[in-house]
């Protein structure tokens, strides 16, 4: 995997955040809907694993219930994950 496509899976993982403290009630959620046809993507070409995109689905199905602590705590761990599975393939440089 290109390295230009790691950091853009990053990016819109870690895009997550500010959306979810400025703007939850529209914007995050939106964004979460729009994330997880991609991360399917993602998916079924090997770029991440399924628990990122179960992580985005767990987020979007939590909606607004879900405290800042536990959104950041998901958010992170799915940002590990692509580094960790780079890393394991050797295809990545870490962030």
């Amino acid at each position: 995997m290109d390295k230009r496509i790691k950091e853009r899976i990053i990016a819109s993982l870690y895009k997550i955040l500010p959306l979810y403290e400025e703007h939850p009630e529209n914007s995050y959620m939106d964004y979460l809907e729009t994330l997880i046809p991609i991360f399917k993507g993602y998916v079924k070409m090997d770029l991440v694993d399924v628990e990122v995109l179960g992580s985005i689905v767990g987020l979007y199905e939590s909606g607004l219930e879900i405290q800042h602590k536990m959104v950041k705590r998901i958010v992170m761990r799915a940002i590990h994950s692509v580094n960790e599975r780079g890393q394991e393939n050797n295809e990545f440089e870490v962030l």
